[in-house]
């Protein structure tokens, strides 16, 4: 669907890879794609994402 993908929660701006929708589940899977060693910061903003995105899904339903 996207390459690259800005998104904007809570005033942050957030770079996802690939984003690409589950049509069985009807969700969104968010891939980010690493180079070097990930990181406990990479992980930290990952879960961050996941979380807001998750509430502001649910919210919408």
């Amino acid at each position: 669907m996207a390459r690259q993908q800005r998104i904007t929660l809570d005033g942050r701006y957030f770079f996802i890879d690939l984003v690409f929708y589950n049509r069985l589940t009807r969700s969104f899977v968010l891939i980010d794609l690493k180079i070097g060693d990930l990181t406990h910061q990479n992980i930290g903003a990952n879960a961050n994402v996941r979380e807001l995105l998750s509430s502001r899904t649910h919210r919408q339903r």
